[in-house]
């Protein structure tokens, strides 16, 4: 039985994404999706690396389209750190919401959804997935970094007791 040539060029494109051959990631997984437009995996690929070479539309549009071929929660948290990067804030918390709703324990995605809100300065909001990100952490987390971003969001709202509470938990861990 012969290889299936969009799955070989899906392949190759992965392990240049690998090695960081930008251009021939770029191509072999061009040429996947080209042969077979379903290949989630490609679309995605393709996406990371458009986004490694800083072309932030093409990376949402190939994540957008990795979607349509199925539900990948790493493909909709990346293109809400793309969004991010581009400045659409609001569809990036709309990206961290969805993996979210699905993974509420997800502490990476809690914070980058609390960055993002405060980029909206939706202060509350970013209070609320920083705290639920606190609460879920583990040994190992970086307690420091949500605590100071904690403290920077109850400072835009006026608590300036718990922001230095949590300015002082930052500096303990």
């Amino acid at each position: 039985m012969a290889a299936n040539p969009a799955v070989l060029h899906q392949q190759w494109g992965i392990y240049a994404y690998g090695r960081r051959n930008w251009p021939d990631a770029t191509d072999n997984l061009s040429r996947a999706v080209e042969l077979d437009p379903t290949l989630m995996e490609a679309w995605y690929f393709l996406g990371l690396t458009h986004h490694s070479l800083n072309r932030l539309d093409e990376a949402v549009i190939d994540f957008d389209t990795a979607l349509c071929c199925g539900d990948n929660l790493a493909c909709i948290r990346r293109r809400g750190y793309v969004r991010m990067e581009a400045g659409d804030y609001a569809g990036a918390v709309v990206d961290f919401c969805t993996v979210l709703a699905a993974d509420p324990a997800d502490i990476e995605t809690l914070h980058m959804s609390a960055l993002a809100r405060i980029e909206l300065e939706d202060y509350v909001g970013a209070v609320e997935d920083l705290t639920h990100a606190i609460d879920r952490a583990e040994p190992g987390d970086n307690f420091a970094l949500l605590y100071a971003c904690r403290a920077r969001a109850y400072r835009h709202i006026g608590d300036q007791v718990s922001a230095m509470r949590d300015k002082l938990l930052a500096e303990q861990c």
